[in-house]
């Protein structure tokens, strides 16, 4: 806001200025044939509608480049705005020095990040994810999280990106319930980034922990599918059918799977 009304105050000189400069223009004018009484009354008139005339053309000239400038730099220095915001926040956050106090900020900005991406506040739920990162960047539970935040914001090579990550964090951790999630995501963001092979692999990571799961399983059988794997298909049948033999899709599945050919 400093530079517009500084472009205001130096609009305002150069108005004076022109006003100065055609000030003898105004005095020349031929008042010999006036009455005396007229003269002065006359050339206040004409100085004044000059005077607003010019001010008027000025007025909208330079109404245009404030407008220009505001839109200009209002966004911007939103963000400035909100980057130191954002600073400040994590300078706080670094003085947290009890573990346990740590901890549960942890906790507690994870749970605000899951409730703002409920709510599709991507965004906000990101900055909160960044903050526990800024805490422990150790931490595969945010990673992970964090992932998911890029994968439905649909910035996929982000998204794989932070979900490598979080598997390695996570199997060096051995967090063996969290690493089976963080493969179906990556799954799924791989395969909708047409990296099927690498979607299957992901997917068979997750199957060797958890061989019975029917999700996994399930998926599994989509990515057959979509490959036209019919070996594929009938292993992801098979287990499926052992895992979950009440599943009322099996007919069909099996059905899908006798039209493929091998």
């Amino acid at each position: 806001m400093l530079i517009v009304w500084l472009l205001i105050i130096i609009s305002f000189i150069i108005i004076v200025l022109i006003f100065i400069k055609r000030l003898p223009a105004l005095a020349v004018l031929d008042v010999e044939n006036m009455p005396q009484e007229k003269e002065v009354r006359f050339k206040e008139k004409m100085i004044k509608e000059k005077l607003q005339r010019d001010l008027l053309k000025w007025q909208k000239y330079w109404q245009k480049v404030v407008d220009f400038f505001e839109a200009y730099f209002r966004d911007p220095l939103k963000k400035f705005y909100e980057n130191l915001h954002d600073l400040k926040r994590l300078y706080e956050l670094k003085k947290h020095s009890n573990p346990l106090l740590k901890q549960e900020k942890i906790e507690d900005l994870i749970e605000e990040a899951e409730e703002l991406a409920k709510d599709d506040s991507l965004e906000a739920a990101e900055k909160r994810l960044i903050e526990v990162i800024t805490l422990d960047d150790k931490n595969a539970e945010a990673f992970f999280e964090l992932g998911d935040i890029y994968c439905k914001d649909k910035r996929y090579t982000e998204a794989k990106e932070t979900l490598l990550h979080a598997l390695r964090l996570a199997t060096k951790q051995e967090k063996k319930e969290l690493i089976p999630e963080i493969y179906i995501l990556l799954a799924e963001v791989h395969q909708i980034i047409g990296e099927m092979d690498k979607a299957i692999e992901a997917l068979q990571g997750a199957l060797s922990l958890e061989p019975n799961n029917p999700r996994y399983l399930d998926a599994m059988l989509t990515l057959a599918f979509i490959q036209e794997d019919k070996i594929l298909a009938l292993k992801a049948y098979d287990k499926l059918k052992e895992a979950n033999p009440e599943n009322q899709k099996l007919d069909e599945l099996k059905d899908k799977i006798r039209e493929m050919s091998l």
